[in-house]
């Protein structure tokens, strides 16, 4: 079956019999797509041609199985037939320790066999061989999993992650391609998008090995033939810049793609500094003959500068290349390209806040109460705080309890700060800034959220160094850095990280107060010692000290 299907599983151009017989290849590398028999053959030699050798023979079948094991370990260091290295590693792991099995076992029928021979390897008895290998094996355990605990370190620190499946978190199988073929084609006008996609080719490379991506200042050896160019790629990307529908040549590969009816990307360049342009004006330059291809019913990528961001980016360009290939057409179009993963990835659906956070929001900050709900509808734990014209005050223990119930406590979170065109503009600004300065007043965390969809009233950063009274600027308001707020897709990102960063304030929330009730308690500890030696009787306490902390202000939305 794996030989009548090896054009289909060797050239990645699946079949519905390579399909079905799937279980047999599919955990290997696509040049050992046979090695399944292989591997069969391997546990025959070991466990059944064995018994061949005649009874009274056994010392010749511990050398057959070991000289079996032997050359499997070298050949398997030598082809890594496995997709995931881990598995490779695992395998060479077996390997050793079959040998070291094996060779104890020799020397233990050796010994049995001869006591002298066994003197001849230095040992007395074959216990003594039985506890050496055994020493010797645990010790090679123990280096083998510090050694795979230190790569496993160093590569998420050093190395850029690879994407993977989620299925299985194997890397996605490329379709060969011969030597004047292409995964992808860079379209772009050097003016204004030359450096990102020089980027999107090296970052691509990096995380899809193998893949081979067209870029005119690397691949392009006569402009005439850029048509032939096209043609022998399977995807086209269109770098969505200032002036790219002005260039001649840049009309060309989209006419070309056009008439090869070819599968594009569109990513869009929306850094109005870095030689970007609005999608209306990009629509309005595009030619109307090619403008219906180019933009109807499209998916379009923002091209982000920021990491987390960017990776998203990355990894909507890698679906839309991937798709576009026979391996994986089948795969339904996803806004977030969920069935691709990072190393690493995370989203706001696998996060919560425990114990729950109380997050501050001022009703002076247009748009806060919104986005604040939009949190707490997606992050378990959230609850919302309503400051109104001051910020709630800290309790001594920095948390909000329900009375006389055995819910878990609320700590009091920081005061949200949200950045858009009309953040301490009129009345309300110079109330939201009375509110800010009270809570900074009182060592409250501010953190900060920044609205970049137009549509919420974003915009650039910069903005905010106009609007924001300077006493609250040269105090260092802007010290912290900013959550981003993009629009979908990468909004998701913007909330994960929001989420971040609130569940990293809840940890250091809950160590303060374990550090406050660690103090009480030794305060406690230290009255009655206290009392005992002062020579008056102690003044009455107040009836007030005894009723519970109350907070200042109520929950929201609990």
């Amino acid at each position: 079956m794996l030989a009548t299907n090896r054009k289909a599983i060797g050239n990645r151009a699946p079949n519905e019999a390579s399909k079905s017989i799937e279980f047999l290849h599919r955990d290997y590398d696509h040049r050992f797509f046979w090695w399944e028999p292989i591997e069969l053959l391997r546990k025959l030699c070991l466990t059944g041609v064995p018994l061949l050798i005649g009874t009274g023979e056994e010392c010749a079948r511990v050398v057959l199985a070991l000289m079996v094991s032997l050359l499997s370990l070298a050949v398997h260091v030598n082809l890594q037939p496995y997709k995931r290295s881990i598995d490779n590693k695992l395998c060479a792991f077996i390997q050793v320790s079959l040998v070291f099995i094996y060779l104890t076992v020799l020397l233990i029928k050796v010994c049995e066999l001869s006591e002298e021979v066994c003197e001849t390897f230095g040992f007395d008895s074959e216990g003594d061989v039985f506890l050496f290998f055994t020493v010797a094996s645990t010790s090679t355990l123990v280096v083998v999993f510090g050694m795979g605990i230190t790569q496993i370190v160093y590569s998420s620190s050093h190395c850029t992650p690879l994407l993977k499946l989620q299925d299985d978190l194997t890397r996605p199988e490329l379709t060969a391609m011969d030597q004047l073929g292409f995964h992808l084609f860079l379209s772009h006008v050097w003016q204004s998008g030359q450096d990102q996609v020089a980027l999107i080719k090296r970052q691509l490379q990096l995380c899809l090995p193998g893949t081979r991506i067209f870029l005119d200042v690397d691949d392009l050896l006569d402009i005439s033939e850029l048509e032939a160019y096209v043609k022998s790629s399977a995807v086209v990307l269109i770098f969505l810049s200032k002036g790219y529908f002005v260039s001649r040549n840049c009309l060309r590969e989209a006419g070309s793609s056009e008439k090869e009816n070819k599968p594009i990307v569109l990513v869009h360049e929306a850094d109005l500094s870095k030689g970007g342009i609005t999608l209306e004006d990009s629509r309005a330059e595009c030619p109307e003959k090619l403008r219906s291809y180019v933009f109807k019913d499209r998916n379009i990528i923002r091209w982000h500068r920021i990491a987390d961001f960017q990776k998203l980016s990355l990894k909507l360009i890698a679906d839309g290349m991937l798709r576009g290939s026979s391996a994986y057409a089948h795969v339904p179009f996803d806004p977030l390209a969920k069935w691709l993963v990072f190393p690493g990835e995370t989203s706001i659906e696998k996060l919560r806040l425990d114990p729950p956070l109380a997050l501050q929001y001022s009703s002076f900050n247009p748009g806060a109460r919104e986005l604040a709900q939009e949190l707490k509808a997606r992050l378990a734990g959230l609850k919302l705080m309503n400051v109104r014209d001051t910020p709630i005050a800290h309790t001594p223990s920095g948390d909000l309890r329900r009375s006389n119930s055995g819910e878990s406590v609320t700590s009091i979170g920081p005061l949200m700060l949200y950045l858009n065109n009309v953040t301490f503009l009129g009345e309300e600004g110079a109330q939201l800034a009375q509110t800010v300065r009270a809570a900074r007043a009182q060592g409250t965390r501010i953190v900060l959220f920044h609205e970049n969809d137009e549509a919420f009233g974003g915009g650039p950063f910069s903005w905010h160094f106009t609007t924001t009274p300077s006493d609250l600027i040269s105090d260092g308001i802007f010290s912290d850095i900013a959550v981003e707020f993009f629009t979908m897709p990468h909004r998701e990102v913007s909330l994960a990280l929001a989420a971040q960063a609130l569940i990293a304030q809840s940890a250091s929330s809950q160590k303060r107060n374990w550090g406050t009730a660690l103090v009480r308690l030794l305060m406690v500890r230290k009255a009655p010692a206290l009392s005992s030696r002062a020579s008056s009787p102690p003044p009455r306490a107040s009836t007030s000290s005894s009723r519970p902390l109350q907070a200042p202000q109520s929950l929201d939305s609990l």
